[in-house]
């Protein structure tokens, strides 16, 4: 818990170290996106919200930290007859959420008008719930699984304004995970930064 107070602290702290430290400068933003969403071959929908920070260096080059929040509308079902009684079982993805890194160049393009250009690196949890039914018995579970995560995106900004589009993907596993799941999103952002 100390850890989490401590990091949070530090985020939140950086747009005051920014005024001290005058070699770069920063840029805080909040996000909303759609993506289409991928896991194995289920595919889906993942809203997400993102809150983060950019801090620009000389020649534009730029280091980030984003905290990703979604809400993911994907479910697999699939049902067997074994011998007479149907068997009936359901994955869906909740939620997930992930601290992502971008790390780019910003290409001015006009006096209003900059494209930034990323690769992404990160963490990423998903939680699952299965259940399955068979006969009158049914049970459910919930597990959560985790991985690194990548990616490449590009954000164009207006004013205090960014539309970008963001290619990232995950290899999740977890403890009752025999294999990495693979994990792929393409998403639209919008956003406002401060």
């Amino acid at each position: 818990m100390n850890k989490s107070i401590f990091v949070l602290s530090i985020f939140l702290s950086s747009p005051a170290l920014s005024e001290i430290n005058s070699d770069y400068n920063q840029e805080v933003y909040l996000a909303v996106g759609a993506a289409s969403h991928k896991l194995e071959s289920e595919k889906g929908t993942q809203y997400s919200a993102i809150w983060g920070s950019r801090n620009y260096y000389v020649h534009n080059w730029f280091l980030g930290g984003e905290l990703e929040a979604s809400y993911i509308d994907n479910k697999a079902s699939d049902t067997e007859n074994i011998d007479g009684s149907i068997l009936s079982a359901t994955i869906e993805e909740q939620y997930a959420i992930a601290a992502n890194m971008p790390i780019g160049m910003r290409f001015v393009v006009t006096g209003k008008v900059v494209v930034d250009l990323y690769g992404l690196v990160g963490f990423s949890m998903t939680r699952l719930k299965g259940s399955y039914n068979l006969l009158n018995l049914s049970s459910s579970d919930k597990k959560t699984i985790y991985g690194p995560k990548w990616g490449v995106g590009v954000d164009s900004v207006f004013s205090d304004y960014r539309v970008g589009l963001r290619w990232s993907r995950a290899s999740l596993d977890g403890d009752d995970v025999s294999d990495s799941l693979i994990e792929e999103n393409i998403s639209l952002l919008v956003g406002y930064h401060f």
